[in-house]
């Protein structure tokens, strides 16, 4: 589906969606991009984060934009009357069809064919309904929930009482629930190793770094295959997408490169400032701290970086193995002029200049650049290690 229809945000974008369904073609095209969309959904549910979103329902309202109205002509005038109670059916149907949520129904019926009391029973029915709920129970109303014709609240003992006639009689899971039991199952199954993951995760994150750093490789695969797809899309942006689904062994061969550590140390402090998850920010920051005791940092500096010294900020004008001449950003009619080992002393005491710390490169992949910078009293390009 073209992401364009959806560009201006809300009511913009909300305007300009209606007035595509108004026009045939339009409509067409948005109704092929959703059923490509609802058919993958089918086949993989992670690609909507949230599962109260209906897509199959969604596609067939489209549908019905399509049909040519039909209008009918009553003779006698139509009582809207509705009937005088909540039938037996209709409370049924809340029970077993309404307002669940994805894999409440499995849990309550898995839960309930285990041995538990009565009590357990409701206690785990009032946990599962409670959200957004009476604590008394649920209400079951006809038209309108807010100005209903009818309405009537189930208590907590009395829908586990009912659920448990409904599975007795093999009425609580429809046909089309028990064709997809192994697909919870199997859902069921990958969340629990997932919590696994994330509680080991968790429980060595406070360890002194040398007590955890064995693990560190598998931890950090768990962690890099745990996060969402805008999460990994900065992977993608600092050259690592081979680590979008990763495993141990991989992430042991990378780490031995101190490049490729220095931008898996870049893509997770972005991944920290952008992710919405306490669990994913937090570990982000946790593994950047590990994966920089790995390889020696130190700070380098360009021409025309920007330094501190104490808390008067410079740009960096010329240096050589001797001097160092700072452009005093306060003061641009003076500079400052410094010898070279204080520079470096000084500068690497001020946290606030951590921006140029930098992986340190392998000796043999610099001594070129390190015999070209030597012949230049004053570069005007290369970089130099301080």
């Amino acid at each position: 589906m073209d992401e364009e229809i959806f560009k201006g945000g809300f009511p913009d974008s909300t305007a300009h969606i209606a007035q595509l369904f108004t026009e045939p073609e339009e409509l067409n095209r948005i109704i092929n991009g959703l059923q490509v969309f609802t058919d993958a959904y089918e086949q993989d549910p992670s690609l909507l984060r949230f599962h109260f979103h209906k897509p199959k329902e969604l596609l067939q309202h489209l549908r019905d934009l399509q049909l040519d109205p039909v209008e009918f002509t009553a003779n006698n005038p139509i009582s809207s009357t509705s009937p005088k109670f909540i039938t037996q059916d209709e409370l049924d149907y809340e029970l077993t069809f309404g307002n669940h949520e994805s894999d409440k129904k499995y849990r309550i019926y898995f839960f309930f064919n285990e041995t538990h009391s009565t009590q357990e029973k409701t206690d785990f029915i009032k946990r599962e309904y409670s959200s957004g709920m009476s604590t008394k129970g649920i209400t079951v109303s006809r038209d309108d929930m807010f100005n209903p014709h009818n309405s009537v609240v189930l208590t907590w003992a009395k829908i586990t009482k009912r659920i448990d006639e409904l599975i007795a009689d093999d009425k609580y899971l429809s046909d089309n629930d028990k064709a997809k039991i192994s697909d919870y199952l199997e859902r069921l199954e990958n969340s629990n190793i997932k919590t696994k993951k994330i509680r080991f995760i968790e429980s060595v994150a406070n360890l002194p770094y040398a007590e955890k750093r064995d693990t560190l490789p598998l931890r950090l695969s768990d962690f890099l295959n745990y996060l969402d797809n805008y999460e990994k899309n900065y992977l993608d942006k600092n050259d690592l997408s081979e680590l979008r689904d990763t495993n141990a062994e991989q992430i042991t061969t990378l780490l031995k490169n101190p490049l490729k550590t220095g931008q898996l140390i870049t893509a997770l402090a972005n991944i920290q400032g952008a992710t919405c998850g306490v669990f994913e920010r937090n570990n982000a920051y946790s593994f950047n701290v590990e994966l920089k005791e790995l390889h020696p940092r130190t700070h380098v500096y360009h021409l025309g970086d920007t330094v501190y010294i104490g808390s008067s900020e410079y740009e960096v004008m010329a240096f050589d193995n001797e001097t160092v001449r700072l452009f005093d950003t306060s003061f641009p009619l003076f500079n400052k002029e410094m010898p070279r080992d204080e520079f470096d002393r000084k500068m690497k005491e001020n946290p606030a200049n951590d921006h140029l710390l930098e992986t340190v490169i392998p000796e043999q992949e610099v001594t070129q650049e390190k015999a070209e910078t030597a012949e230049t009293p004053y570069p005007t390009s290369k970089r130099l290690l301080s």
